[in-house]
């Protein structure tokens, strides 16, 4: 499991991206649940106020592992979210994919 942390100035744009893979799935079918304990991201000056949770699937690729070298969260986010469609019916709110910080 990949956990990243994202803290906006303001707190305005918190968020936890959680992004499980294949060994997680394996694991979670059998009731062996994930789990990301939030004290030990919340250290010190960092501290992430009313998060919003990303909880995504992805395999092991190249490109997921380039992003994750280049630490940009956007981009990460980006990518992570390409295969967004709106499906009200699925219970998805009508705002889309947002942007961290605006």
């Amino acid at each position: 499991m990949l956990v990243i942390p994202l803290m906006s100035k303001d707190h305005k744009y918190d968020a936890l991206i959680l992004v499980l893979g294949p060994d997680n799935l394996d694991r979670m079918k059998q009731a062996d649940p994930a789990e990301v304990v939030m004290r030990q991201i919340n250290q010190g000056d960092f501290r992430l106020v009313d998060p919003v949770i990303y909880l995504c699937y992805e395999e092991p690729s190249p490109e997921l592992e380039r992003l994750v070298r280049g630490r940009d969260p956007i981009a990460i986010l980006d990518f992570l979210q390409r295969g967004w469609q709106y499906r009200p019916e699925a219970g998805d709110h009508d705002r889309g994919p947002e942007r961290l910080g605006g």
